[in-house]
């Protein structure tokens, strides 16, 4: 997600979704009665004897239904027109803008509330964790680091294959070390190995040899270099690397929260003991189900303005990845404390 503005003061939210997991963010944030700027498309009568043409506009609406389609990956946002071309789109009629990737919209609310704000800026921070992409193959490797949407080739670094001083054997080995002083000195958290070869897979096994403990991916490439590393950037495993690392986060807190409900004094869970503790000051991090948000909204927004007070971290989770079924195993509201309450 690529954040244009958020303007708390004016309700305005402008972004730029990227993948679907974007799609799925905003599903989560356009409320009914938000304003929508984006474009949008109708049907119009051709000339007597041609077919209707299918024309392209800018429109407002103001959302009347949100539906995000976890099958199609779309997401449609239904609302009376409020603005825009209102030769073509008159005023108070019925119009979808469905959003897509790669598309700027607005969003315009009565109030943007903190989980609002944490959601986008969580979406856009899942991409820019800095990813070390290796492309390779037995005679080359090109390294890049990828953050903030842009690609930076940091190393080429050549095998001598084919070289006399080397045997084959000896030269990957110097050939693989190599790649991976240079990895370990950018501080490489996590990598991507990609390549047309089984090399790339030869090269996984040498880091895990040398007890390289940080999160490694495999991918497929029919090129290496420059090329390479686009086919990378531009592949669907590559969209799923941002949302592993931020299911990673997720799962590590889940499971903090099931160790103190263990324990039985620095947890809680259900509505009314959330409720309570929050009352009392004595939430630290809040866990919210995301159905459990669409159900009971007025009331848990009601708690997540209580959060925010007492200064306690609000998590939401998403229900279709595993630390979000076992939030839900909880209920779907937990704390962790600050203090035991009685």
């Amino acid at each position: 997600m690529r954040i244009l503005k958020i303007d708390e003061k004016h309700g305005i939210i402008s972004v730029i979704p990227e993948n679907e997991d974007d799609l799925w963010h905003l599903s989560k944030v356009i409320e009914p009665g938000d304003r929508v700027i984006g474009l949008t498309s109708r049907k119009e009568k051709g000339k007597e004897g041609t077919s209707a043409i299918r024309r392209v506009f800018q429109a407002e609406i103001e959302s009347v239904d949100v539906s995000f389609d976890s099958f199609s990956k779309a997401l449609r946002i239904n609302g009376k027109i409020c603005g825009g071309n209102l030769d073509v789109l008159p005023l108070g009629s019925m119009q979808v803008i469905e959003i897509t990737p790669n598309e700027k919209y607005k969003i315009i609310k009565k109030a943007i509330r903190k989980h609002h704000r944490e959601r986008i800026e969580r979406a856009a921070k899942s991409h820019r964790e800095e990813i070390t992409i290796i492309v390779m193959d037995d005679e080359d490797a090109t390294i890049s680091s990828f953050k903030d949407f842009k690609c930076d080739i940091k190393a080429e670094i050549h095998s001598n294959k084919a070289g006399k001083r080397y045997t084959s054997v000896d030269s990957m080995k110097e050939y693989f070390g190599n790649i991976l002083k240079k990895v370990t000195d950018m501080g490489a958290k996590i990598i991507v190995i990609a390549g047309p070869s089984f090399v790339k897979d030869d090269f996984a096994s040498f880091l895990h040899e040398r007890g390289f403990s940080n999160k490694v991916y495999i991918q497929g490439t029919s090129t290496t270099g420059i090329t390479g590393t686009n086919e990378v950037i531009k592949s669907k495993a590559f969209e799923n690397i941002a949302r592993d690392s931020q299911l990673a986060e997720e799962a590590r807190l889940i499971e903090k929260l099931l160790e103190e409900v263990a324990k039985g004094k620095l947890a809680t869970y259900g509505f009314e003991q959330v409720k309570r503790a929050l009352e009392h000051g004595a939430a630290e991090r809040v866990f919210v189900l995301d159905k459990l948000l669409e159900e009971r909204k007025n009331e848990i927004y009601e708690m997540m303005e209580l959060a925010e007070k007492i200064g306690a971290r609000l998590h939401i989770f998403n229900s279709e990845y595993e630390p979000g079924k076992k939030l839900e195993g909880l209920g779907g509201l937990a704390a962790i404390l600050r203090y035991s309450i009685s």
